[in-house]
């Protein structure tokens, strides 16, 4: 219901951001399962079995390829600025906020 955001995993499940969390479908539109979130997500992007989610001001990472379902909060200061979207590619997460678009590198 009300979807916001969609991407496709590694492994073709289709994953589908909405107002209640996060809705999984095969590749042939069955819904397989969901993951209820409490946060109020806006946006939903997978790069290289990373998958990145984030609300407006808080920034959520799992890797697809681990077995576990726990998310990992990113802790920024985002100077009060509205989050659009992130994800990880390279090795550096990009956020685009409402105002310019952020890069950081990560710690290996």
């Amino acid at each position: 219901e009300n979807p916001k955001s969609l991407a496709v995993s590694s492994n073709n499940l289709i994953l589908v951001l909405d107002e209640s969390g996060i809705v999984i479908f095969d590749s042939f539109g069955n819904g397989v399962g969901n993951i209820e979130i409490e946060e109020k997500l806006v946006s939903l992007r997978i790069i290289f079995d990373n998958l990145t989610l984030n609300s407006i001001d808080k920034i959520f990472t799992q890797n697809l390829r681990t077995e576990d379902q726990i998310f990992n909060e990113i802790v920024l200061d985002f100077r009060d600025l509205e989050i659009v979207s992130s994800l990880f590619y390279n090795d550096k997460l990009y956020v685009l906020t409402s105002k310019e678009i952020l890069i950081f590198s990560t710690l290996n």
